[in-house]
């Protein structure tokens, strides 16, 4: 067994990169280090069609000694990801692009699943807002 060992743990990306990219964090092990803690740590942006295999890389990896590596960025990374998207990458985290932004998508589903649009799917979900009037159950039923 090496000295220094490597995992992955994932982020949740919470913006408008989460729809092309996994995002996480690297995690170093040395094996003389007695807390049981990662002695070191960096950051990842994935494009998802590499995450799996890159993770899996870095899983598996046991060096003797420390390694380092820095490519790219993730405004780059942000930036690929709002042309593709045609996105403004200045607007990439604002909320009112993001809220327009899933609002076309979920409409996009909804037609697709045979529906006016989002707010029509959601009127006919379980997930839907409860009418009120027609509520016959009881807080103890509940």
């Amino acid at each position: 067994m090496a000295r220094f060992s490597y995992s992955t743990v994932g982020y949740g990306v919470f913006s408008l990169l989460g729809e092309r990219y996994r995002m996480g964090r690297i995690e170093v092990f040395d094996s003389q280090d007695e807390s049981g803690y990662q002695v070191h740590e960096g950051s990842y942006c994935m494009p998802f069609e590499a995450a799996a295999k890159f993770e899996d890389f870095i899983d598996d990896l046991e060096t003797d000694l420390p390694i380092h590596f820095d490519i790219g960025s993730v405004e780059w990374c942000n930036r690929e990801c709002a042309s593709e998207l045609g996105i403004d990458p200045e607007l990439m985290h604002n909320t009112k692009t993001k809220k327009a932004f899933y609002r076309e998508k979920n409409n996009k589903y909804a037609i697709e699943q045979g529906y006016k649009d989002w707010d029509d799917l959601l009127a006919h979900s379980k997930f839907g807002p409860k009418n009120k009037d027609n509520d016959t159950s009881t807080t103890e039923n509940r």
